[in-house]
């Protein structure tokens, strides 16, 4: 999987009702820092959500 997709997938799972347009600065951090992007995904992953 992409840092792109890793990233749009963790930020789908902890930001209930963020629109698809509302994360259009994914794809440029992933472009400009891909290892970065991975991290910051692996902890929204790893970081419980809004209650």
């Amino acid at each position: 999987m992409t840092a792109h997709a890793l990233l749009l997938q963790a930020l789908a799972d902890s930001t209930a009702g963020s629109l698809p347009e509302d994360l259009a600065f994914v794809g440029a951090l992933a472009e400009a820092a891909p290892e970065a992007t991975d991290e910051l995904a692996r902890w929204l992953a790893a970081t419980p959500g809004p209650a």
